[in-house]
């Protein structure tokens, strides 16, 4: 709707490339090899040649009521998986948006997929922190079936509210989980303060795409004991909580005297 408000076509093309001259490729950040090449062209407006170069960067938007994510959140994924992703648009004709990602040709091994084991199920309560519902939903569904009582919230002063009822109603959280920023709210960035001054004690794992961000670089130093870059794997992300959640202590067996 915003790059074609009066409608228009939307072409997908997905093709295999394969290069060994350094110069066809589109940027010199990727060596020669195999590539699949994605493009998607639509008939919309066309971005002006002064925004171009600035279309990637987290928050810059001319859209109204628009957060200026979705291109920087692509941008570094793609970069992450080692692919490149660029832009060519002409003002009144529409835009052309490239993806190039490495291909591998593995033969299938047949058989079912081996899903990795988590040794003992999930004991705690965890508070997901994400401003997108379908991801927070994902989190909350998952970590339910692993055995955790979990809730969910969209920003950080929901979180601090969350946090302060349950240490009010003596039922703690034992493990936070904050997306880094939070379009128009609170984001974990701001939100970890404020949680730890409720709560010293309080363990934080840190999630976002921006995986070159300082804080995500150096998360310990700001208050956090775990971190995932989107996108991440449930099973990761089971993996930290195993670690950062002990096991219920066992009671003593009664013997008769």
């Amino acid at each position: 709707r915003q790059a074609m408000p009066h409608g228009g076509h939307l072409a997908v093309k997905v093709e295999n490339v394969q290069s060994n001259d350094p110069s066809t490729l589109p940027s010199p950040s990727l060596t020669p090899g195999s590539y699949v090449k994605v493009s998607f062209e639509d008939e919309g407006n066309g971005i002006e040649d002064g925004q171009l170069s600035n279309i990637f960067d987290p928050y810059y938007t001319t859209k109204p009521g628009a957060s200026g994510l979705g291109l920087a959140a692509a941008h570094s994924i793609i970069q992450q998986h080692h692919g490149h992703i660029n832009v060519t648009s002409t003002v009144g004709i529409g835009t052309i948006f490239t993806v190039y990602l490495p291909s591998t040709h593995v033969p299938s091994e047949g058989g079912t997929q081996k899903i990795p084991a988590i040794s003992r199920a999930g004991r705690g309560r965890i508070l997901v922190m994400d401003d997108e519902h379908s991801i927070r939903r994902m989190v909350e569904d998952a970590l339910t079936q692993f055995g955790y009582d979990v809730a969910g919230v969209p920003d950080g002063q929901a979180a601090i509210d969350l946090v302060s009822q349950s240490l009010a109603d003596g039922n703690k959280f034992d493990v936070v989980i904050l997306d880094l920023t939070v379009p128009g709210g609170m984001g974990g960035k701001q939100a970890i303060q404020h949680l730890k001054n409720l709560d010293p004690h309080m363990k934080a794992i840190i999630t976002s795409g921006y995986s070159d961000d300082p804080i995500m670089c150096d998360f310990q130093q700001h208050g956090f004991q775990g971190i995932l870059v989107k996108p991440y794997k449930i099973f990761d992300l089971a993996k930290i909580l195993e670690s950062m959640c002990p096991p219920p202590k066992r009671e003593a067996p009664h013997r008769d005297l």
